[in-house]
């Protein structure tokens, strides 16, 4: 039983339920029951994998938005009526699709991102890590020694690999999308949805209610061009992954997520002690280390490089008295008249949430510096706004970022006339910040002044310091 005393956030972790209906039906614990069994199947075969997929709850549901399978961090959910033909092997390949969706992070990342096109996108890069996952278990001594036992099998074909797991084809995947991870395939995606003029400006009923209970809004794509997307990148039936994340994220508190964040971190760090992880991709190695060492929040490695670049004049003023018996004269930082450019990519790749989130986040940093002027430019492949900021108050009286005020721009992307606004206007600051994706043309020289580029994707700029936009 929870202490009374103990935090709200902790009692309400703990006493955690599904906030998705369960199917009580006989067929449905039947599949419960099949897929317990394909689960064993991969404690042999993938013993990492397993025990993470033994730690969670497996759940039929018929709920119309899980048309097949989906999962968080607690929960398997099936539909019994999607599993009910399945082979062992196809829900053995079904449970490794979820699981790796579950250590890339894609829904805790897809907050930043248009859903329809980051479902694509993920779906790529887990279907591929799979294969990969698959073709290297093939390989292991633990399959060959299965060869040797079964005379009937002469080679390792596709259909002796489907007879490990059967796993959705990545023959249809595009060869330019196969080598990307799930970042670019996105970058990808998004901008051939928007030569097709594909996304939505208008929320509807159930973006709306994100907004209102503080999730991030994550536009749509018009249905007759989500065709167009899906046949493009090879995929036609994403998992129902993201659902069962947003169901989560929509009913929980930030405190909670952040406590089942590190739930499901140790049962990874457990899961990886004594065992073999010999046969995981490399890609998925890169995510299991940056899963149980999370990176620092970008605005705590901004607040630190502003300290560091806003270098402040020493003035020496009468000391406190309390400390005149110990001898010691204190300076203090007095400087006044300092500036900041701060641009923002609006060419489509990042939400409007977001870029608010980000612009109010720099301005509460730059607050607490000193007296600083910060100039706000929205930028695609040209200027399309400034907005001077100083003590919390626009200079012209226009809407601030975390008023409501609207971006403009979702056309290219070229990060040249920032600056050149910054040269022609002879602006000297002491910092400029450029929050992007790092899709785009990036100047030929390098300015004289700090530069620190906060970018959503692992893109390398010619000049300056880098900050993973990280939450």
């Amino acid at each position: 039983m929870i202490d009374d005393e103990k935090p709200t956030s902790v009692k309400e972790f703990f006493d955690l339920s599904a906030f998705i209906t369960r199917d009580e039906s006989p067929e449905g614990e039947y599949e419960s029951i099949r897929l317990s069994k394909a689960r064993t199947g991969l404690f042999l075969d993938m013993p990492f994998f397993g025990y993470i997929l033994g730690n969670l709850e497996i759940y039929p549901t018929i709920d119309p938005n899980i048309p097949s399978y989906a999962c968080d961090t607690r929960r398997i959910y099936i539909n019994p009526n999607y599993t009910a033909d399945k082979k062992k092997e196809e829900m053995m390949g079904m449970l490794m699709h979820l699981v790796v969706h579950l250590i890339m992070q894609h829904g805790k990342r897809a907050k930043v991102r248009n859903e329809d096109i980051w479902s694509l996108s993920t779906d790529i890069a887990t279907r591929l890590i799979v294969d990969d996952a698959r073709n290297k278990l093939a390989d292991s001594n633990v399959i060959k020694s299965k060869i040797n036992r079964n005379l009937n099998i002469q080679n390792i074909d596709k259909n002796f690999l489907d007879s490990i797991w059967s796993i959705d084809t990545t023959d249809t995947i595009p060869d330019m999308l196969k080598n990307e991870s799930a970042d670019k395939v996105f970058k990808t995606l998004s901008d051939y949805a928007h030569s097709l003029d594909g996304i939505q400006d208008q929320i509807d009923e159930k973006e709306a209610k994100r907004r209102e209970d503080k999730i991030h809004w994550r536009s749509k794509l018009n249905p007759n061009v989500l065709d167009e997307v899906s046949e493009y990148s090879g995929i036609d039936n994403p998992c129902g992954f993201g659902y069962a994340m947003d169901v989560f994220y929509e009913n929980t508190s930030d405190e909670v997520q952040q406590l089942d964040s590190n739930r499901f971190q140790g049962i990874v760090r457990n899961g990886i002690q004594g065992r073999d992880i010999g046969n995981l991709p490399s890609a998925m190695k890169a995510m299991v280390n940056d899963l149980l060492n999370p990176k620092v929040p970008w605005y705590t490695l901004l607040a630190q490089y502003v300290q560091r670049a806003i270098v402040s004049d020493w003035k020496w003023i009468r000391p406190n008295k309390r400390l005149i018996g110990m001898d010691i004269n204190l300076p203090s930082t007095i400087r006044e008249n300092l500036s900041v450019v701060v641009a923002v990519d609006t060419s489509g790749s990042i939400s409007e949430e977001e870029l608010t989130k980000f612009a109010s986040e720099t301005h509460a940093i730059l607050s607490t510096m000193s007296t600083v002027k910060m100039t706000l430019i929205d930028c695609d492949a040209k200027i399309q706004a400034v907005l001077e900021i100083e003590n919390g108050q626009s200079i012209d009286g226009g809407a601030l970022p975390w008023e409501g005020r609207a971006w403009t721009g979702r056309g290219g992307t070229s990060f040249i006339p920032v600056f050149k606004y910054v040269e022609d206007h002879g602006l000297t600051p002491e910092l400029l910040i450029y929050f992007t994706d790092g899709y785009g043309s990036f100047p030929n020289f390098d300015p004289p002044y700090p530069v620190v580029w906060i970018m959503t994707t692992d893109i390398q700029p010619p000049f300056g310091e880098i900050v993973e936009y990280t939450e």
